[in-house]
């Protein structure tokens, strides 16, 4: 008996040992679970304890919460909100003087050490798309054109995209944009970056971490997706408005053979780019290549010759402009010696001429740069370069 006893008691013993455990175990779990929940999944999504993160962008004071194209001298801040419960907590001080939110401090468990701010970029200066390569491997007939073209092009990432995210700021409630890139060519104009630059912010509220949109949502290919990260993208100076939008785009990757204008704010060839502001200012300009701009645009100017000054040539006489050429019309060369656009951009000696120091945007294998028109390729006179006009 007393042995059966000894039995009884140690079964009960482990049963409930095992309970015990069982019970810790899945406590542990549940922890474990919530905090890949709030981490992973419900990135700028409602989360548990009905928890929201979203950025608010301030513009002369305006408030938005979407991406913006702004104008050169706008004043433009990034602050950090967070919703509990349907109540907004955020240090913007136009929101805290209508009661429509509440100082962060006051958010039970927040902790402004943990606050990051970052901007993100794509990786490399270059990308370029199937059917961009494949269309380039037509073109060549000779083997060792198309062996050149093979190891030329290995060097994009055909249809991908890669994205890096680096720390901008941190502990800060707000921020102030700094279009600079780390990763590609920037233009600065009057001691100033524009151009297109993309932000997110991250944060943890007791256990919760939370973070807006970020580089993941960048590395889809989704454009849906893809138009959630916040985007900022600050205009030129110049008063002329094709130009200064052009300017907008400046930061982003050279993209050959992109089929869509979805790609406009993630990166272009030098035809696209044209096309894309064009487009965005209401021009009817279908998406087009090199090739085929001149059928979609009046020539005002074909610069076949330069005089010993550096003044460009349309039939022996100077190209003026106002008259001749106005800054922001697209200047191309096609189809020979080689496919290339960009927009006239402003006349530096203001001369009234168009020459060699003037500048020229374009983008060639790297994100859009402001030049002097003499360096590049379409600054060397030839039959079939063109400075056109939108009929």
């Amino acid at each position: 008996m007393k042995k059966s006893y000894k039995i009884i008691i140690s079964l009960i013993c482990v049963t409930l040992l095992i309970l015990s455990f069982s019970g810790i175990y899945k406590k542990a779990l549940g922890i474990r679970k919530r905090y890949i929940i709030n981490t992973t999944k419900n990135i700028g999504k409602e989360v548990q304890d009905n928890l929201k993160i979203k950025i608010l962008v301030s513009v002369n004071n305006k408030i938005y919460y979407s991406s913006r194209t702004v104008k050169f001298n706008d004043k433009v801040k990034l602050y950090l909100v967070i919703e509990k419960n349907g109540i907004k907590y955020c240090d913007n001080k136009k929101l805290l003087e209508k009661g429509l939110a509440k100082p962060l401090k006051n958010l039970k468990g927040f902790n402004k050490r943990s606050i990051k701010w970052s901007k993100i970029e794509a990786q490399n200066l270059r990308y370029c798309s199937k059917a961009g390569y494949n269309q380039f491997k037509k073109q060549l007939k000779s083997p060792l054109g198309k062996k050149a073209l093979t190891f030329y092009f290995n060097k994009y990432e055909l249809d991908k995209f890669k994205y890096i995210a680096y720390t901008y700021k941190k502990r800060c409630t707000s921020v102030n944009i700094n279009q600079k890139s780390k990763t590609n060519y920037s233009i600065k104009l009057d001691d100033k970056y524009v151009g297109t630059m993309r932000y997110a912010v991250s944060v943890k509220v007791g256990k919760v971490h939370l973070s807006t949109p970020n580089e993941n949502f960048l590395n889809t290919i989704n454009f849906d997706k893809m138009d959630k990260v916040l985007r900022i993208s600050v205009r030129g100076n110049t008063q002329n408005d094709i130009l200064d939008y052009a300017f907008s785009y400046a930061n982003l990757p050279y993209y050959f053979g992109s089929n869509s204008r979805l790609w406009g704010w993630y990166g272009s060839d030098c035809a696209k780019y044209v096309c894309v502001v064009y487009w965005r200012l209401g021009y009817g300009i279908p998406y087009l290549s090199t090739l085929n701009l001149i059928n979609y645009f009046e020539k005002k100017a074909n610069i076949t010759g330069i005089t010993k000054k550096g003044f460009y040539l349309n039939k022996g006489k100077k190209i003026k402009y106002g008259k001749d050429i106005n800054i922001g019309d697209p200047i191309v060369i096609s189809p020979t010696p080689h496919y290339h656009a960009g927009f006239i951009g402003e006349d530096k000696n203001n001369n009234g001429f168009l020459d060699k120091n003037d500048f020229v945007l374009h983008t060639s294998q790297k994100a859009p740069k402001y030049e002097k028109l003499g360096k590049t390729s379409l600054g060397k006179p030839h039959k079939n370069l063109f400075i056109l006009k939108f009929f």
